[in-house]
């Protein structure tokens, strides 16, 4: 699945859910209690999905490798990449980086802004600006044409 179509299954899939997607330790995850999942976890199909994904992170920032070592959380984000691969997710660099904003609007964003901020990644990565047009579906077209 190419840049575009994922973007499009993560923000459909988070506008429709509305919630954050959270675990039973009261963290964001990817697979969360009343079958919920976060931005990256709508991405993962069930026989790619295991517990041991919890709380990897898609990009780890200077925090993240302060507090875990560097070679333990690269190990582990491979364990994440390879169930989105698995998934069909084209997972290049851009790809890479845009699901780690994706999840981080999922993790601390209050969902009532999603779609505004939604909007604001759209127009980053793909130059498409859908806020005012009467649907999302025609400005993309728009785009492509």
């Amino acid at each position: 699945m190419n840049m575009l179509k994922v973007f499009n299954k993560v923000e459909a899939h988070l506008l429709a859910q509305g919630v954050r997607s959270m675990g039973y330790s009261d963290a964001c995850a990817y697979r969360g209690d009343m079958g919920r999942s976060c931005a990256v976890g709508c991405l993962i199909k069930d026989e790619f999905y295991h517990k041991g994904l919890e709380g990897i992170p898609m990009w780890a920032d200077e925090h993240e490798l302060v507090s875990t070592s560097k070679t333990c959380l690269e190990d582990r984000q491979m364990l994440l990449k390879e169930a989105l691969i698995k998934s069909g997710i084209d997972l290049n660099p851009a790809t890479t980086y845009m699901l780690s904003s994706l999840q981080s609007l999922h993790d601390s964003v209050n969902p009532k802004f999603w779609e505004l901020r939604l909007q604001n990644l759209r127009v980053k990565y793909f130059g498409i600006d859908t806020s005012n047009t009467c649907d999302e579906k025609t400005a993309i077209d728009r785009h492509n044409n």
